[in-house]
């Protein structure tokens, strides 16, 4: 180390002030000053120059006095999201996230970014993009948090940056996004061989290659969003792949899509064109059935508990036909059973009983139909 410059200066008649400059050889860290009871005094790296209390010692970096100019013109991380908000796309996220990098070389403030960045990753369309999350990765500094020895492995240092990779990890495995070797490259590049975010990793790879194609309700890639095309995947896969759906409303206007679906199978319509109509059929409902992040609704048209399909018989009644909708609940009910009963005569003479809970007095809406993913 060489001493350049010792200045002594007076603040306000009080006791002096010491202020040490110091420019340090290459690779040493970069020197602090540490102030208490009115004196500065330089420190290097953990070596102690001086006897210090400390409980009266306040850390500043001796950087941020030479750049805070500087940081003062750089934009924030919400402008720079902000901008990319203007128009949604891939490339403009990508490019906000190299603007972030090339706006600081030490990248202060990362950890801030990368959750703002996964807050509002759906709204881009990029939630199932690995090389999206690949790259938010890539924004944490590199070589500064890898495990060291051994007992940085078995106990590792509570850093928040091994928190914020884990959120990101848990948002891939939420989409079903299965990491690739990039990711790898970058965890091992960020925090070393062993570490959590690298170990969580291999467990999505694992467990999802695993059951991949064990699923008999395999969903396709990626999940549709038109509400016509989930209703319909849910029906097929409430009443089986015999049923056949019939749209009985589909009418979109600047308020609301109205909708009405109805599925019924070839031995569910014997069943109704020979049903006994001295005995009652209950509509229940709503139920829910998820298709991934997806809540689709649901009624159910239910026969009398005496009845049966052949030897197929159920305590509670069987279910005869279902029905999936939006808009209000009691009108597209009835205007349901008026198209089954110009279908199946014979439902004409049956009494169907309402037996719906409180939820179906009020319309189900577009924004129930999809689950809120915002922190």
């Amino acid at each position: 180390m060489q001493v350049f410059r010792n200045a002594t200066l007076d603040i306000t008649g009080n006791r002096f002030v010491k202020i040490v400059t110091a420019v340090l050889s290459t690779g040493h860290p970069t020197p602090t000053f540490l102030h208490y009871a009115g004196h500065a005094r330089l420190y290097q790296g953990n070596k102690q120059r001086n006897k210090i209390m400390p409980s009266t010692l306040v850390m500043v970096n001796s950087k941020r006095f030479e750049s805070s100019d500087k940081m003062k013109n750089l934009m924030t991380v919400t402008a720079i999201l902000d901008e990319a908000l203007i128009t949604r796309q891939k490339d403009s996220f990508h490019r906000a996230i190299d603007k972030f990098n090339a706006r600081d070389r030490q990248r202060r403030g990362h950890v801030d970014f990368i959750y703002s960045a996964l807050n509002v990753i759906d709204k881009f369309g990029l939630e199932q993009d690995v090389e999206t999350y690949n790259k938010l990765l890539d924004v944490f500094p590199k070589d500064r948090f890898v495990n060291r020895s051994w007992f940085d492995v078995v106990w590792p240092k509570p850093h928040p940056q091994i928190d914020c990779a884990l959120e990101v990890l848990t948002k891939m495995e939420e989409e079903a996004v299965i990491p690739n070797s990039d990711t790898y490259k970058i965890l091992n590049d960020v925090f070393g061989r062993k570490n959590f975010p690298l170990q969580k990793a291999q467990r999505i790879e694992y467990w999802f290659t695993r059951f991949k194609d064990i699923n008999p309700y395999k969903l396709p890639s990626p999940v549709p969003t038109d509400p016509i095309e989930l209703g319909s995947i849910a029906l097929q896969r409430i009443a089986g792949s015999d049923g056949i759906i019939t749209i009985y409303e589909n009418t979109q206007n600047d308020d609301e899509h109205k909708f009405l679906l109805s599925i019924l199978s070839p031995n569910q319509k014997e069943f109704l064109t020979n049903y006994d109509t001295s005995k009652p059929l209950l509509i229940e409902g709503p139920f829910r059935v998820w298709l991934s992040k997806y809540p689709q609704y649901y009624f159910i048209l239910r026969a009398h508990a005496s009845a049966k399909i052949g030897d197929e018989e159920n305590e509670e009644g069987l279910v005869v036909s279902s029905c999936m909708l939006r808009g209000d609940s009691i009108s597209m009910l009835n205007l349901w059973i008026d198209r089954l009963r110009k279908e199946i005569s014979q439902l004409s003479n049956a009494e169907i009983i309402f037996d719906v809970n409180h939820t179906s007095l009020t319309p189900i809406h577009g924004e129930d139909n999809v689950i809120n993913t915002k922190n």
